[in-house]
């Protein structure tokens, strides 16, 4: 599967992933890592049609206006990260939410 197309050092060692045009997927946090896996993905398998990812903790109640804000914040960031590493790329991306 995957892990034969990862880039590997001299001594074999599978290379971390690096995102391209200073993408930054930390400030998403769990979120920001499961999209750039997905960045990853994308880049090894350029025929990758569909990929699924949870954020939860929508359903707000309490303290609503504090939890959205910074739901919307991860979200933000995240699929930002993920524009900006996948730019070169030269084909279109549809996300749902």
């Amino acid at each position: 599967g995957l892990e034969r197309l990862l880039p590997r050092a001299a001594n074999g060692e599978a290379l971390p992933y690096a995102p391209a045009n200073g993408a930054n997927y930390g400030p998403a946090g769990p979120f920001g890592r499961g999209l750039m896996v997905v960045a990853q993905i994308a880049r090894l398998m350029p025929a990758l049609s569909t990929a699924t990812l949870d954020l939860g903790g929508w359903d707000t109640h309490e303290g609503q206006a504090g939890r959205m804000r910074g739901l919307v914040g991860v979200l933000d960031a995240g699929l930002t990260a993920l524009d900006r590493d996948l730019a070169g790329l030269g084909r279109r991306w549809t996300v749902l939410m």
